[in-house]
């Protein structure tokens, strides 16, 4: 798709060996989404990282952390999209391994 081809357009127009080159880059060196997922999990980390308690959690976040597993995420299937609850749910459970609070939260954002 984002190369404006079809599976069928791609398959006549770039041999096996050049798909498996590709295969190869790829697996050196994401692109498109895999890379777009890579980087914001990285930030995601960083960000987590600044705002960690030592104390409560005293190893620190990795990028790995923050990867989505689509597999493990939707189980075969597409999931429904969370509710606000299970978003503030969610959100809070994230805070607390960051050692925070929704109460401190709420607090630094005036």
């Amino acid at each position: 798709m984002a190369l404006g081809l079809t599976v069928d357009e791609l398959g006549a127009r770039m041999s096996a060996r050049e798909f498996v080159a590709w295969q190869v880059f790829a697996a050196r060196e994401p692109f498109g989404e895999a890379r777009g997922d890579l980087q914001a999990a990285h930030i995601a980390s960083v960000i987590a990282n600044v705002n960690r308690d030592p104390k409560q959690r005293p190893q620190p976040f990795t990028t790995h952390d923050f990867l989505l597993d689509f597999d493990a995420m939707w189980d075969g299937e597409i999931a429904d999209e969370p509710t606000a609850e299970e978003q503030a749910d969610n959100a809070a459970r994230l805070m607390a391994r960051m050692g925070q609070t929704r109460d401190a939260l709420a607090a630094s954002h005036g």
